[in-house]
């Protein structure tokens, strides 16, 4: 059975393709990347893809008579999902170009975050913030309750990634204390050992934890943590944008 999604991005702009990298810079996605509609509908018609996300318009093919390729009965990607990022207003019309309920058109400028939350949706799969937080560990296993600190890589609002952390067997029970940035009441979730980090594909050594009976106070708290922290990573990366365009600038002058 095959334990990786498959995503197919149709983006030729290399600033747009940027902007969708984010979500799907994970171990668990296998991301093809073509320049045309001709190269895509050569793909979808031998593999199945569990999202596919383009451009539009794009560079050879009509939308709607690519959209009618991929949904043919003997299509693998028939019942694919489709993110279409409209850089042209006409189709950003979903009405103007007859597209079904299955695809979603998004203006290509609007936010990254915006954009990469509807990936993440369409995937099944939670947006992650990279961030540091040491969590202390209370593991519960057969031979006894252990108790151990690690520190977060990653976190979501369904679980996170924890580094420096004990192997702890997959289906382990574990209890997990942190305190948020900015928050002073500390943070208690109950959480299950999902997987082992593979430090070959994600260059660190850790446990995958998913929570487990999040209260919606809980819940709210790490919401919001996780928004800012997308913020304050998008702005850094629009200033860091700037600096580089201004010293080409620069260089130019």
């Amino acid at each position: 059975m095959r334990q990786s999604q498959r995503i197919l991005a149709v983006v030729n702009d290399r600033a747009l393709y940027e902007k969708v990298a984010g979500p799907l810079e994970r171990s668990s996605f296998e991301v093809n990347r073509v320049p045309s509609g001709a190269g895509a509908l050569i793909l979808v018609g031998n593999l199945r893809y569990d999202l596919i996300l383009l451009q539009a318009p794009l560079p050879d093919l009509d939308l709607p008579d690519f959209l009618a390729a991929v949904r043919t009965i003997d299509c693998p990607c028939a019942g694919s999902s489709v993110i279409v990022l409209a850089r042209d207003e006409s189709v950003a019309d979903p009405a103007s170009t007859s597209l079904d309920d299955s695809v979603t058109v998004m203006p290509a400028s609007v936010e990254t975050a915006e954009i990469q939350s509807q990936i993440s949706q369409s995937l099944g799969v939670a947006v992650r913030a990279a961030t540091r937080i040491v969590v202390q560990i209370e593991a519960h296993l057969e031979e006894g309750v252990i108790q151990r600190v690690g520190q977060t890589a990653n976190m979501s609002e369904t679980g996170m990634l924890l580094t420096g952390a004990p192997t702890l067997p997959i289906g382990a029970g574990v209890d997990l204390t942190m305190e948020l940035p900015g928050d002073p009441r500390p943070l208690t979730v109950s959480g299950e050992v999902i997987r082992h980090a593979a430090p070959e594909v994600e260059n660190v050594t850790g446990i995958g934890v998913r929570f487990v009976n999040v209260s919606s106070e809980t819940a709210e708290r790490l919401r919001e943590f996780l928004a800012a922290r997308r913020d304050q990573t998008l702005d850094a990366e629009d200033e860091a944008m700037a600096l580089d365009l201004d010293e080409q600038a620069g260089s130019a002058g």
